[in-house]
Parts: structure tokens; C-alpha cells; sequence
């Protein structure tokens, strides 16, 4: 579908660990239209998404359900974010750098 090819590409830089944010989302299952991350306020320029990803049930590590977002920071550039359904809390996963 068109759709996954929008999703094909990944961050250049992957964090080790995911980033807290807090955002601002004015649709449910939609980009945020503002995102708080390391300690300052960002608009959104635009967004793309959600993409599910959700690990195998018989995992012994099993993360959470997350929907990502590919979302253009203005001042920032381009970061994909998640967030969390089981506990609705935001996260910065990495960027395009």
C-alpha cells in the first residue's frame, strides 16, 4: 500500500533508549501538533502516521503497543515519535540527521 511506503524509511540516528515528550494531539490516532522534548516547545510542521508496532506475544521481552509518528519539528527537523496506548505517555525514538 501506499501507506508503507511512507513508513519504509527510519531514523538515520536510532536513540538507545526512547526520549520523554510530552505532546499535544488535537485528533486521536493522529501526528501531534505539538511536541515538548528535551526541555523546550515544538510547533509541528507536519506529520505522517501512525505505524503499529507491536512485539510477537511469545517474546520474553515484551514492549509495549506503540504508534509512531514521522513528525517535522520547525526548529528541530524530522523526528520520529511514539506513543504509548497502554499508558498514553509520549517518547522521541530517534531522527533524521
Amino acid at each position: 500500500t501506499s501507506e508503507a511506503l511512507l513508513f519504509a524509511d527510519r531514523p538515520t540516528l536510532l536513540f538507545e533508549r526512547p526520549e520523554p515528550a510530552d505532546a499535544v494531539a488535537l485528533v486521536p490516532d493522529h501526528p501531534p501538533s505539538y511536541l515538548h522534548w528535551r526541555g523546550e516547545g515544538h510547533p509541528l510542521a507536519a506529520g505522517e502516521g501512525p505505524e503499529r508496532i507491536v512485539t510477537a506475544w511469545w517474546g520474553t521481552h515484551r514492549m509495549s503497543t506503540r504508534d509512531y509518528f514521522k513528525v517535522q519539528l520547525s526548529s528541530v527537523g524530522q523526528v520520529w515519535a511514539f506513543r504509548e496506548l497502554e499508558s498514553n505517555r509520549w517518547y522521541v525514538h530517534g531522527m533524521w540527521v
